[in-house]
């Protein structure tokens, strides 16, 4: 599937991303309704696997404007040799 706006098919790993939000989702709504039994133990579960999701995404897209070159006009200084990056 090509979406419009880009032309170009969705990466594995945004659909792998996702895919988790919509089962942490499901999760959740399942919860909310009381099936099998509402408590805390799934409720905990969905939201930390949630925000593990968020992390990893967050991540995943800052690799993404990490790698990006610069645009024209703009300088990146670079270290000099004696100094430390930490």
């Amino acid at each position: 599937m090509l979406f419009a706006a880009t032309a170009v098919r969705m990466p594995i790993g945004t659909k792998i991303i996702v895919f988790c939000l919509y089962l942490t989702a499901a999760v959740l709504l399942i919860n909310a309704i009381g099936v099998p039994r509402p408590g805390a133990a799934l409720y905990n579960l969905s939201v930390t696997f949630h925000q593990a999701t968020n992390i990893v995404a967050y991540v995943y897209a800052l690799k993404f404007i990490l790698d990006e070159a610069a645009p024209p006009g703009v300088v990146i200084p670079k270290p000099r040799a004696d100094e430390v990056i930490e």
